[in-house]
């Protein structure tokens, strides 16, 4: 039988130490640096696209807590997810009645975990690209409006000169 490799995290020194999926990113925003120029064009200035990208994080971190990790959860029979850890870096997978711990893991239950914690992962990984395409949404809508504005502004005043030139 293949090894399953498992990681606990306790929240509490006292307490034990519970199954758990270190869940934390580190740079994770190439691919939506690419967007920069093109935000620029439209009039952004560097804060403003980096203020874009924090929100956007924290969209993306919101709808990881409160729907992505708990479906990938009871997909793989678990009650609930929840965050523990000074930043929330870690999603710990509940199953009511039963402290996860190392002494206490039937078989089913890591394999389970491990197919739970691979699908976060994946998530994980795939998160640059989520927000790349968030981003480049917006930026073909906030596009759109630039030059829908600079085509307004064009006509009018080319219907001006027309008017005053005789």
């Amino acid at each position: 039988m293949p090894t399953i490799e498992a990681s606990f995290h306790a929240d509490n020194p006292f307490g034990p130490a519970v199954l758990a999926v270190n869940v934390k990113v580190y740079d994770s925003f190439r691919k939506v640096e690419t967007l920069w120029p093109w935000f620029y064009r439209i009039g952004y200035s560097r804060a403003s696209f980096d203020q874009l990208m924090e929100d956007e994080f924290e969209n993306q971190q919101r709808n990881f807590w409160e729907n992505t990790v708990q479906d990938i959860g009871k997909q793989y029979h678990f009650d609930t997810v929840y965050s523990e850890g000074r930043s929330s870096g870690w999603a710990v997978p509940i199953i009511t009645g039963m402290v996860l711990t190392e002494d206490n893991l039937p078989v089913a239950i890591l394999t389970n975990y491990h197919n739970f914690k691979e699908a976060v992962k994946f998530v994980l990984d795939n998160l640059d690209q989520s927000m790349y395409s968030e981003l480049r949404s917006v930026w073909q809508d906030e596009e759109w409006e630039f030059l829908n504005r600079f085509v307004s502004v064009r006509w009018i005043n080319e219907r001006k000169e027309r008017v005053l030139v005789p």
